[in-house]
């Protein structure tokens, strides 16, 4: 494991924006959970690619976390049985919620518990504008505690829990559920809420002292716990490596996304750039790269086949480029009329010499012939 783990990174992958010409470069990561070297770059780039989905959950969303008995998890170490189980709830849930729109994810590790004990859980945020109906969520849980004893041949029951209970949680977040809340807690009807943290009820309470209406308050706050949540479910659990887990769950497709979501206009791409901001300190633009849109013109960015050498130490594709953040570099700016943007959206293989740059952007195209043009970036 220590060898791939060196490596990883060490090649890159190479777009340009269809609009602007501006070619970027994106280094290839292992993805493992457990990487030292790109986990937390990963991380960030799944929040990156399922912001805009969680965009379109603006009326309001519920979060599911659906956790195995302890004594039934050996039997889901294998992937097809992972699988099972997610099909069996997206079915379920399709049949309470029909035009279904969700985002799933399973978390393998508790890590604020043991970081070596497997303790799968399966987040779902689902797109929703009301509280789902308590049969519903009754009937949800009675199902999934019959497929678990179905699949398993196990009792969920046992002498820590002998009433057989399935561990589903659930909550419902909108804007007006969270100024209900707060309404609540300021007329003294509740004195502490599960639902609102504190550090969400202080924030609305600032807002107001500034002059934001209650609404407006209550909007800010909702767009901070749903961009928390994806937060979430986008985090590494499976931090410490375990060669029996890992083997198992090898190749396993870990997120889906279920449902249709529109496409995004030009100013609601803005409005979602604007608020990843808020949620991310550093450079934000390796985000909006990692999900195929130019940060500069907001045109589609084209990924060539085929991968090079990273380079970031020795000549190779990133050396002398732009650290936009989470593995992703600018190589040149280019325009409209840049050659090698259509070189690199026909041909998909390119060697491309900048002036300033110098980067090699096909290090293994370099002793093929037909790809031995270089192209100037500014034309």
């Amino acid at each position: 494991m220590e060898e791939k783990r060196k490596y990883c990174g060490e090649f890159a992958k190479l777009g340009v924006c269809r609009e602007c010409g501006t070619v970027y470069a994106a280094e290839i990561f292992c993805g493992k959970e457990w990487c030292n070297v790109c986990r937390e770059k990963m991380e960030s780039r799944r929040f990156g690619r399922l912001y805009p989905k969680v965009y379109r959950m603006n009326g309001g969303f519920g979060f599911f976390v659906f956790t195995i008995p302890e004594h039934m998890r050996p039997y889901f170490l294998e992937k097809g049985n992972l699988s099972k189980l997610r099909t069996f709830l997206r079915r379920k849930l399709k049949r309470i919620y029909l035009d279904l729109r969700a985002i799933a994810r399973w978390h393998f590790f508790d890590t604020e518990e043991n970081l070596y004990k497997y303790h799968p859980h399966l987040n779902i945020m689902v797109d929703a504008l009301e509280y789902i109906n308590p049969n519903d969520l009754c009937r949800l849980k009675q199902d999934y505690k019959r497929f678990l004893e179905r699949e398993t041949g196990q009792k969920i029951a046992t002498k820590t829990n002998p009433q057989g209970k399935v561990d589903v949680f659930y909550r419902f977040y909108s804007v007006k559920r969270i100024k209900e809340e707060f309404e609540k807690l300021q007329s003294g009807k509740k004195k502490q809420s599960k639902f609102l943290k504190d550090k969400y009820i202080k924030e609305i309470r600032k807002s107001l002292q500034v002059g934001w209406s209650l609404d407006d308050a209550c909007n800010e706050q909702y767009l901070k716990i749903r961009a928390h949540k994806l937060k979430y479910i986008t985090r590494a659990t499976f931090l410490i490596y375990q060669k029996q887990i890992g083997e198992k769950l090898k190749g396993f497709r870990n997120c889906s996304i279920w449902g249709k979501f529109e496409k995004l206009k030009l100013e609601e791409k803005e409005k979602i750039d604007s608020e990843i901001k808020k949620e991310f300190k550093g450079d934000v633009r390796g985000l909006i790269v990692s999900r195929g849109q130019c940060p500069f013109c907001r045109g589609r960015i084209k990924w060539a086949k085929g991968k090079g050498r990273s380079g970031l130490v020795d000549s190779g594709i990133c050396r002398g480029g732009e650290d936009l953040g989470g593995g992703i570099w600018v190589v040149a700016f280019g325009s409209r009329d840049s050659p090698v943007r259509e070189k690199l959206i026909i041909n998909e293989k390119e060697v491309v010499e900048d002036k300033r740059y110098h980067s090699l952007l096909y290090e293994s195209a370099m002793n093929d012939n037909k790809w031995k043009e270089r192209v100037d970036i500014y034309g």
